[in-house]
């Protein structure tokens, strides 16, 4: 008896000791989605289409500058169709970045006048007359990334606290904008709406938050440490989040299958030192500013990416421009 005794307890011991790793692993898994370990635990097997023609359609928005010059950025456009790339905005005056289309044939951007010292930046619609509007006048600084409202009678964008150039997520700051007043909404960065347009997933330290535009109430929705250089793209359906994070090499992308409550899982992962991931229109592909890490030179290009087959192109070389100003901002 004693001895069966003494080999139940063992048993026990271990049993409690494996239980213990387990839950260990799981949450770790949990708080580290880059790591391998989180793509055991969270990546489904993936199914790609065996025979897909890569052909992806449409018009990417870009910021570029050059990197011979002292030249300021603009705006331009890369049209799929004629494989060319068009400047759309750009002028002595200003710098432009960060555009997105918005009404038809129209233009949300930040502008930056370039003048000596630091200048508040404020946020432009520009229409098929090329007429340039100013949607705000604040003094809120550093305004990035602004977007339309689904019913075109808004506009949300991020600014931070500070003149320095930061890349901590949590110094910014969601505002919106509606009828000539702006207001803010909570802490985060780089906003992008959610389908209905009632609230944004915005990028924080500690990871993505899910913001609600009337209630400011706040959710964490993917947990992981980042900083400004860790981009992520939601696509116009918003089934999916694409998160770049190009320390490490990687782009994770997350299929959404709620948004409220949020429920979400792993889909796959993109091997690429890349910045500002954009999703095609019908979010089967996805376009990146992607770089080379060991090389001489960063060798900028954008790249797109089938997430359906999947198959991986360069369609265009950026070596000729600033690599620290090349933003991807949009696909129409």
């Amino acid at each position: 008896m004693p001895e069966n005794s003494t080999r139940v307890r063992t048993a026990t011991i271990i049993l409690s000791i494996i239980t213990l790793v387990l839950l260990v692993l799981a949450a770790v898994g949990y708080y580290y989605r880059g790591s391998l370990l989180a793509l055991v635990l969270h990546e489904p097997k993936v199914e790609y289409v065996t025979a897909r023609p890569f052909a992806p359609h449409g018009t990417i928005y870009l910021t570029l500058a050059s990197a011979t010059t002292t030249g300021q950025s603009g705006i331009y456009a890369f049209d799929l169709a004629t494989n060319t790339l068009k400047p759309v905005l750009g002028d002595a005056t200003h710098s432009y970045i960060t555009a997105r289309p918005g009404t038809p044939n129209s233009l949300l951007y930040v502008a930056i006048p370039n003048k000596s010292g630091y200048v508040v930046p404020q946020v432009y619609t520009m229409g098929t007359a090329g007429k340039q509007e100013p949607i705000t006048s604040s003094s809120v600084l550093r305004k990035r990334a602004p977007v339309y409202s689904p019913a075109l009678d808004a506009y949300i964008y991020s600014g931070a606290t500070t003149t320095a150039t930061v890349m901590t997520p949590n110094w910014y700051g969601v505002y919106l904008v509606k009828d000539g007043k702006e207001s803010y909404i909570g802490q985060g960065a780089l906003p992008a709406l959610t389908p209905k347009g009632t609230s944004v997933v915005v990028l924080r330290n500690d990871g993505l938050y899910l913001l609600d535009l009337t209630s400011k109430a706040s959710q964490r929705i993917w947990a992981k440490p980042a900083s400004l250089r860790d981009q992520f793209s939601l696509s116009l359906a918003g089934d999916s989040i694409a998160w770049a994070f190009p320390e490490e090499s990687i782009i994770q992308v997350e299929s959404v299958s709620s948004w409220a409550p949020f429920a979400g899982a792993l889909k796959t992962q993109i091997q690429a030192h890349a910045n500002w991931p954009t999703f095609s229109l019908d979010g089967t592909y996805l376009a990146f500013d992607e770089t080379d890490v060991s090389a001489t030179s960063s060798n900028p290009r954008l790249t797109i990416f089938d997430l359906k087959t999947p198959q991986k192109k360069v369609v265009q070389d950026f070596s000729a421009y600033n690599q620290a100003k090349i933003f991807v901002s949009a696909w129409q």
